[in-house]
Order: structure tokens, then C-alpha cells, then sequence
């Protein structure tokens, strides 16, 4: 696991027990956990249980968890903590990139290098990615958080740029520089309009989906 975790390049610290996972939650703040139940001295949803714990550096950082186990038993186990993504072993690594890259919210800057060229990006993960920012940039207007908004613009003109789809690339750039000057009122209706090419190029691109 580490070895594909260096072939990305992404930043990553591995502890060798549910213990050691603990103590490193309270020294760092990270952009996703990534858990595998049965660990020595503490399992790994035993040390969910106290990383999540209120007050905690990262009770709210996104939780993968990687299992052996597909009882129920470990259905009821798993629904003691809060995870937004299991995956059961032997594990897709495909699959485990995509959760990590939608979980941290680095799709833009950090897809083209994990899956190589824009071809080779799943493009679901693409218009979902697309339609997570767009949400997320709405809100933050509507709560006059213009820094948040800048910033998630900043992150949809990097991911846009993996698809070079005209319509939705256009309407990213002119989003990004109504945001960047605070102009709200025009940026939420181009937001109106990229949703609709997004979900209009979804359908072209991979029939059968909604």
C-alpha cells in the first residue's frame, strides 16, 4: 500500500498499529484517513472511535476503511464510527485512488498525475467532481464566504483543465473571474448554467447515467 501511495506522490504517513494511528491524529491534521479494521493493539475501528471523538484535530477528516470482512458483524462494527468509504480486500487500486482523490478534494491538482493523461481519468469521477465544486461554490456564495468560493473555483479551473471540454471550460474561467472580483449575483447564475453543460455533457459522454 505504501508503494502505490509513493507512485503517486502524495504526502502520507503510515503507523503500524490502531495506537500509533491515534497519536498521529493528535499531532497532524489530515485531508483523508485511511483505516484497515484489524490492527495490533487497538483495532481500527477501536482507534476511529477515539480520533473522532469531539474536540479531536481530525473528527471530521474523511475515513476509508480497508476490510477483510464482509459479515454483517462488520457492517454493525463499521456503523459505530463515522467512514465515508469502505472498500473490501483484496482491494480495486483504482478504486482505493478515486476515493482518496474525491475524499480530499485534490482532484484538481493532483488527477493528471495519478491517472496519467486526461484520457485515462474516469470520467464519472470527472462530472462528479465537477458537480461537488459547483455545490460547493454555491453555498459559499450564499454564505458571503468569498474566500471559500475562491477557492474551490481555483480548484474547478484544475480539474477542468484533465477534460478539456469547451463549454464547461469556458463557463469555469468566467466563474473564476466573477468570483475573484466578488461580483456574487453574475456568479451564481453562470453556476446555473455549468450545471446544466455539466450534466448535458455527462449524458453525452456516458450514456445511461443521471
Amino acid at each position: 500500500l505504501t508503494t502505490l501511495l509513493d507512485r503517486t506522490g502524495c504526502t502520507h504517513r503510515a503507523v503500524p498499529d490502531g495506537r500509533a494511528a491515534i497519536a498521529a491524529c493528535r499531532e497532524q491534521k489530515f485531508d483523508v484517513i485511511l483505516m484497515d479494521v484489524h490492527m495490533p493493539e487497538i483495532t481500527g475501528i477501536g482507534a476511529l472511535l477515539q480520533i473522532q471523538q469531539p474536540g479531536m484535530l481530525n473528527a471530521a477528516t474523511p475515513v476509508v476503511v480497508l476490510t477483510a470482512d464482509q459479515l454483517l458483524d462488520a457492517g454493525r462494527e463499521l456503523g459505530r464510527v463515522r467512514v465515508e468509504r469502505v472498500l473490501c480486500k483484496p482491494y480495486d487500486e483504482r478504486q482505493l485512488l478515486e476515493a482518496l482523490l474525491h475524499l480530499s478534494g485534490r482532484v484538481g491538482a493532483l488527477a493528471a498525475e495519478w491517472f496519467g493523461s486526461g484520457d485515462n481519468m474516469p470520467r464519472e469521477l470527472y462530472f462528479d467532481e465537477v458537480e461537488r465544486l459547483v455545490s460547493r461554490i454555491h453555498e459559499s456564495l450564499a454564505n458571503a464566504d468569498l474566500d471559500g468560493a475562491r477557492e474551490a473555483c481555483h480548484q474547478l479551473a484544475g480539474i477542468v483543465a484533465v477534460y478539456r471540454l469547451g463549454d464547461i471550460e469556458k463557463l469555469a474561467r468566467i466563474l473564476h473571474a466573477l468570483v475573484r472580483v466578488g461580483d456574487a449575483a453574475r456568479a451564481t447564475a453562470i453556476l446555473a448554467e455549468l450545471r446544466q453543460e455539466n450534466l448535458t455533457a455527462r449524458q453525452r459522454a456516458c450514456p445511461g447515467t443521471v
